[in-house]
């Protein structure tokens, strides 16, 4: 979020135009006016009763009650745009499938090949309405859905589907510009809210930095609201804007207007897709820059914070919708635009509170090379625009990298900004789950006050359950009485951030800060289900820790192994119980989990810990040449997360 101001709700009235209905569809008779395919023999669109939104049939992605893996069915028809303006496909989607995973697609066919208009996957267990604009150059459509090789739910149901044409004159094209530059600025900028007038500001710092120019398109989708700004003519729609240069510095707006085109959700991920693609299609660049510009609350609606804030870019006169991550949505959008553009997004930028946590990069990371956001909130007129776009100004063809890094340097007046290399996040992500198992170890070893403690002396933000990862994971490895396993993973942590962060600025507050948060609630019982959601829990162990686990549970595909894997069946071996030099040890494991081998005197005393570390699934040697005494007579034990092990060997002189 940005900062509090006064919020007033409105109402806006919009025109429509003539419209012809294409298809309508409830399906009580479907398949009939579809063509269907399934890449299944068994898994396929089939109409049910079980879910529906209007007349008793809907239909379903699967006849099961969940659908299967690696499936790929869809249903589509012919279609006739062409005689029409613009076209609209609206229908009620019902949806439970692995978020980023597993998805349902709308495609359409332009003649020569089949593009995405609309994607979603996570979540949605009630009837959702969706709207999406299809070219009138399309002369198909399908409705498309995808499941990975693991993890399958109940699936997707869709009903009341309404394509309509409109007639009337077609809109005025986009000033052309054919010619392929070197960078194209794409700010998505919803001041459809309390941050109208600094909207407005940012436009002007826009032009003040010279705009778009011969090396770079500067793009900007602009919505705003009444009641905060009467400037610059006071309309409540959404504009598209061709940003000139304006070196006065004036709080008059005089770029190029592109488009009028009315109100629309910018809190709905379908209009951050659209507005992206038109982009890349009408202004062509060796590099995109895409920037969010909103409230902005992290990975998830917090609790403790306003109505208002919640995911990003949040829309007021569409009754404070936003785009959200954890179930999703912000990932979706992101897979759109990049599947459009052919390869990852150059930068994804958030001017918005909250967002530079690993729980939103480990999104980014898919779909784009670098990220710029903030642990903390921002002031309400976030970044300096005028900076960065001065720093291309002397640097036309300027790397990625290099931009991401001059909007933090040219920021001014903010807690936190950071940009990172998202190519690295995935390293973070890993040493996080080894950092996470060993937390969990050393809590049930009795560690716990310790832990907490590096956890309240890390920076908090304005969430509180938001930390610095990097000043945790530094306290964990400054505990000098904490477990040397625990101790390296932390400094593994802090290795991986040091290079996924390319750089960083901070108030003198946030000094020891160092560009990425992660959400860790005080106590278990505080813990956000909505968590549960995120590619990281999938991926880490990071959820059972906080979540309070006191174990480490297997990886979900082990749980599906039927050759005994999943039992954890290990084998131990000494490989001679009497030995003059070096004493062999030999085991297997056949699932990751926690390892531990040590060795005691035949007084019970420990000498040696020869393994104490987390294993993956596989066979070990383990050779013990140092700390025996000959003659001695020696016990070892051998211990798993399901199993323990122990015996005798003797050291002959």
């Amino acid at each position: 979020m940005k900062k509090l101001v006064a919020i007033v709700g409105i109402l806006v009235a919009t025109g429509l135009m003539a419209q012809t209905t294409i298809i309508s569809d409830n399906m009580t008779n479907f398949p009939t006016g579809w063509t269907t395919y399934s890449s299944s023999s068994t898994h396929k669109w089939t109409k049910v009763s079980s879910k529906y939104y209007s007349s008793s049939y809907s239909a379903k992605n699967t006849a099961y009650v969940t659908y299967g893996n690696s499936v790929t069915d869809y249903f589509y028809r012919s279609v006739s745009l062409s005689s029409y303006a613009s076209a609209t496909l609206t229908f009620y989607y019902w949806m439970d499938t692995e978020a980023n995973y597993d998805f349902l697609y709308v495609d359409y066919y332009n003649g020569s090949s089949w593009k995405t208009a609309w994607s979603k996957s996570g979540r949605y267990r009630s009837w959702q309405q969706a709207t999406v604009s299809i070219p009138t150059t399309a002369t198909q459509i399908r409705f498309r859905f995808y499941s990975d090789g693991s993890v399958t739910d109940t699936g997707v149901y869709v009903d009341d589907i309404v394509l309509t044409a409109t007639s009337g004159p077609t809109p005025p094209p986009p000033p052309p510009d054919p010619t392929t530059k070197e960078w194209t600025i794409m700010v998505y900028m919803n001041s459809d809210n309390n941050l109208e007038s600094y909207g407005t500001a940012d436009i002007n710092e826009l032009e003040y930095g010279g705009g778009s120019n011969s090396y770079r398109n500067v793009i900007v989708q602009w919505d705003r609201i009444s009641g905060y700004d009467s400037s610059n003519g006071n309309w409540t729609t959404c504009r598209r804007y061709y940003i000139t240069s304006d070196a006065s510095n004036s709080s008059t707006v005089v770029s190029t207007l592109i488009q009028d085109i009315g109100e629309v959700n910018m809190g709905d991920p379908n209009t951050l897709v659209s507005f992206a693609q038109w982009t890349i299609q009408n202004y062509p660049a060796n590099k995109y820059f895409l920037v969010l510009w909103d409230h902005g609350d992290g990975w998830y609606k917090s609790e403790e914070d306003s109505p208002l804030f919640k995911g990003v870019s949040v829309d007021q006169t569409s009754g404070n919708a936003q785009i959200n991550v954890y179930n999703g949505e912000l990932g979706n959008a992101l897979s759109s635009i990049k599947n459009y553009l052919g390869r990852k997004i150059d930068i994804v930028g958030f001017d918005a509170c909250l967002m530079g946590m690993i729980e939103v990069m480990d999104v980014c990371r898919n779909y784009a090379n670098y990220f710029v956001g903030s642990e903390e909130t921002e002031a309400a007129n976030g970044w300096y625009y005028a900076g960065f776009l001065n720093t291309m100004n002397s640097n036309p063809t300027i790397s990625a990298a290099d931009l991401a890094k001059a909007v933090v340097n040219s920021a001014t007046g903010l807690s936190t900004l950071a940009s990172v290399n998202l190519a690295n996040v995935g390293t973070l992500v890993s040493y996080l789950n080894t950092f996470a198992q060993e937390l969990i170890y050393a809590r049930n070893a009795g560690y716990s006050s310790a832990i907490s403690t590096a956890r309240t002396n890390a920076k908090g933000f304005y969430i509180s359950d938001h930390r610095d990862l990097y000043m945790f994971a530094n306290n964990i490895y400054n505990n000098t009485s904490l477990p040397s396993a625990l101790r390296t993973a932390a400094s593994n942590v802090r290795s991986a951030i040091t290079s996924a962060v390319l750089n960083y600025k901070n108030s003198s507050t946030y000094s020891s800060c160092r560009g990425i948060a992660i959400y860790y609630p005080s106590s278990s019982s505080s813990y956000n289900t909505n968590y549960n959601y995120l590619p990281l829990a999938s991926s880490t162990k990071w959820d059972d820790f906080i979540k309070g686990a006191t174990s480490v549970s297997p990886d979900p595909d082990v749980e599906n192994y039927t050759d005994g894997r999943a039992s954890g069946v290990t084998t131990f071996d000494v490989i001679s119980s009497v030995a003059s030099g070096p004493v062999y040890f030999r085991y297997s494991i056949n699932k990751p989990q926690r390892v531990s081998l040590k060795i005691y005197n035949a007084l019970g005393q420990l000498v040696q810990v020869a393994v104490n570390d987390y294993k993956e699934p596989g066979e070990y040697n383990v050779k013990i040449d140092t700390g025996l005494e000959r003659g001695g007579v020696y016990y070892y034990q051998f211990v798993t997360e399901t199993e323990t092990k122990s015996g005798k060997f003797i050291v002959t002189k």
